[in-house]
């Protein structure tokens, strides 16, 4: 079983809310695959994900899962439900756009009057800007802030959108999302439903800042990232695992 795409937590699926309304968290991570993930194939090397750890002590995990292998058809399989030949999202260039009437997530849960306030943070890559039908304000998603393409330049040289407005951005991005994140989730009464999506650990590869990863002391000139990119790979999960936390 090997995929490109990983998706760290769901806790509650729409079609099982209840009374209680439990807060939803999805957190998905950009080109990463169960190799360096603890607790899956024995032998490669493994990233430090402690806090992925703790949810899968205290959770479930699969053991048979099947995605995409690229960024796009995952995250609409993701968001509606549905494969990439019914939402004919089949690749990852701009002109693979999920159709303005998808049922997604969020959408479905005003549909249904559920009473969730709804939103995405983080890498979107299913549309342009406005007003293309594709923008995820145009697909039922109440508040997005994030990227909208596929890469950034350099994790510190973004554009930032949030809904219909984008400016240039120079911080982190992994920790950029986990702050958009936070404080939405604080300025929620009602139940919620958040996606996160981290571009990490999707190329260009780097070090991260100091505190996010457990490589050490790595050289960032290019071409000792091009000579030896594993510890890079390495450190940018580690940054989306220490977000998480």
């Amino acid at each position: 079983m090997r995929y490109t795409y990983c998706v760290f937590g769901v806790l509650m699926m729409s079609g099982m809310l209840h009374a209680q309304s439990p807060n939803i968290l999805i957190v998905i991570a950009d080109d990463l695959g169960i190799d360096p993930v603890p607790n899956y194939l024995p032998g490669p090397e493994k990233a430090a994900m402690p806090n992925l750890e703790a949810l899968m002590e205290q959770g479930l995990t699969f053991s048979t899962v099947w995605a995409d292998p690229l960024c796009s058809p995952t995250r609409a399989t993701i968001i509606t439900g549905r494969y990439g030949r019914d939402t004919g999202v089949l690749n990852a260039n701009q002109a693979s756009l999920l159709p303005p009437d998808a049922i997604t997530l969020h959408r479905y849960l005003d549909d249904i009057g559920s009473g969730y306030a709804s939103a995405l943070i983080g890498k979107w890559h299913l549309g342009g800007p406005i007003p293309s039908p594709g923008h995820p304000t145009s697909m039922g998603i109440p508040y997005y802030a994030g990227l909208l393409s596929g890469a950034a330049p350099s994790y510190t040289n973004w554009n930032f959108t949030a809904n219909g407005s984008t400016s240039p951005s120079d911080q982190y991005i992994t920790t950029a999302f986990t702050d958009l994140a936070i404080d939405w989730i604080a300025g929620q009464s009602a139940p919620w439903l958040r996606w996160v999506a981290y571009t990490a650990p999707h190329s260009p590869f780097h070090l991260p800042p100091d505190n996010l990863h457990q490589q050490g002391d790595l050289p960032t000139d290019q071409a000792s990232i091009n000579a030896d990119p594993l510890p890079y790979y390495l450190a940018m999960i580690e940054s989306v695992d220490h977000e998480m936390g």
